[in-house]
């Protein structure tokens, strides 16, 4: 999918994930969220980025899939669409 964005779409999008600290505004946040992600993620790792932005959200449901990659929206597509209706009730 990568390649067929564009580069200052690209270039963009990592410079706001590599500079940007987002902590501080997680807390503040006060309407249920729901967080997945699958824990074979290697770019980004479930320990470094999905677990720890739950924690400092005040109503986080974290979801972890169990052998998904990063892009579960693929990989995952089903189960996800069911997480996201459930949530959603």
């Amino acid at each position: 999918m990568a390649l067929r964005t564009s580069h200052q779409a690209l270039f963009e999008c990592n410079d706001t994930v590599m500079r940007g600290d987002f902590r501080a505004k997680l807390q503040h946040i006060n309407v249920p969220a729901l967080i997945v992600q699958g824990d074979c993620d290697v770019s980004n790792p479930l320990e470094l980025t999905s677990r720890r932005t739950a924690q400092l959200m005040l109503d986080a449901r974290l979801v972890v899939y169990e052998n998904a990659p990063h892009g579960i929206f693929l990989s995952d597509a089903a189960r996800l669409t069911a997480d996201l209706a459930r949530f959603h009730a």
